[in-house]
């Protein structure tokens, strides 16, 4: 038991440090995103850069600079993908805390573990949903605004079209916290019923 606590203090102070780099990371990164948007949008910094879309294992790299169109609909999908993922670390990370708190204390089963693996697994799920839904926008969002299709030489090429693939990756971590919730949750009832007998 003591090992346990131990080990959960040392990593409940891991997550203490991740907790304010992945913030500070994040807000860092929205500054960057927010600033590029409004740089980008005036023209002047977008008339310097080339685009470059990488298709499979091709890289092709635009004649043209990007437009200020093209620029806004880039830097906002980085934008959005900054707020979504960087909000996903925090609160994730936060739960994980949560999870700890008690370990550390030397109460590996306590009535809020296996809440907060539950709550974990449901926000696993939800921005793996979240993360596949922005797949899908910035693969419109690109198709659309650098017109892929024009890409292509129109004799040799007969049509142009987007799959988007997900690994689905995130239902088996959904699945495996949730398993683990129970198995906390089974835990705690026995702690109480040993504590009672006590």
């Amino acid at each position: 038991m003591e090992q346990i606590a131990k080990t959960s203090k040392l990593i409940k102070k891991i997550l203490d440090i991740l907790f304010w780099v992945a913030a500070a990371v994040g807000i860092i990164a929205l500054i960057v995103a927010i600033t590029m948007l409004i740089v980008g949008a005036n023209g002047t910094l977008a008339d310097e850069l080339k685009i470059s879309l990488t298709l499979g294992n091709y890289k092709l790299v635009l004649a043209e600079s990007p437009t200020s169109k093209q620029w806004t609909a880039l830097w906002s999908l980085l934008l959005v993908n900054i707020l979504v993922f960087g909000s996903a670390s925090c609160y994730a990370l936060k739960i994980l805390q949560r999870i700890f708190r008690p370990m550390s204390e030397g109460k590996p089963f306590d009535l809020s573990i296996s809440a907060s693996l539950k709550k974990l697994a449901y926000t696993a799920l939800f921005f793996g949903l979240v993360r596949f839904g922005l797949e899908c926008a910035a693969q419109a969002i690109v198709y659309d605004t650098f017109e892929i299709p024009l890409l292509f030489s129109s004799e040799r090429v007969v049509s142009c079209s987007v799959s988007i693939v997900s690994d689905g990756s995130f239902i088996v971590f959904f699945i495996v916290l949730l398993l683990l919730s129970y198995i906390f949750k089974y835990g705690e009832g026995l702690q109480r019923l040993s504590d009672e007998t006590l």
